[in-house]
């Protein structure tokens, strides 16, 4: 396109229209053949959403490295799945990437170098303590039912 001293018209973006899930399909992960029907549906849990949770366990500082300032609340893995994070509650402050840092968030959940079993153990410890810190601290979001150990 040749270039010219006068503004391109804007164009007006189209719009994607984002239909909402139907209920009884956003709580089921199905799994799908080789030949595109389904097997089976296991049924998920109704994982709770706290904002005010999530904040609390962010500005803590990172529970594996104890760095201040670059926490991220990190869901653990168990229940994730299928577009479904597992429950706000089972959140732990991890630091985010940072210069010359990958950080714990990512050394923990995305590389690998743990086997499944021994992250799974340590995110439920970093939960937990995450928990009982913020009961002893008297911060508890007051909406926000305890998790059941």
């Amino acid at each position: 396109m040749k270039r010219s001293g006068f503004r391109q018209p804007v164009r007006e973006r189209q719009r994607t229209v984002h239909t909402p899930i139907p209920e009884h399909l956003r709580r089921k992960a199905v799994m799908v053949s080789d030949m595109g029907n389904p097997i089976s549906a296991i049924e998920k849990e109704n994982a709770v959403r706290s904002e005010a949770y999530r904040r609390l366990v962010a500005a803590r500082p990172c529970i594996h490295c104890g760095i201040h300032g670059h926490s991220q609340a990190a869901h653990a893995d168990q229940g994730k799945g299928g577009h479904i994070k597992s429950d706000d509650r089972t959140c732990y402050p991890a630091c985010g990437p940072r210069v010359g840092h990958i950080g714990c968030h990512a050394l923990i959940g995305m590389t690998g170098i743990m086997p499944r079993e021994e992250r799974r153990a340590l995110e439920q410890k970093y939960a937990e303590q995450t928990r009982a810190e913020i009961i002893r601290s008297g911060l508890w979001p007051k909406n926000l039912e305890h998790l059941e150990e």
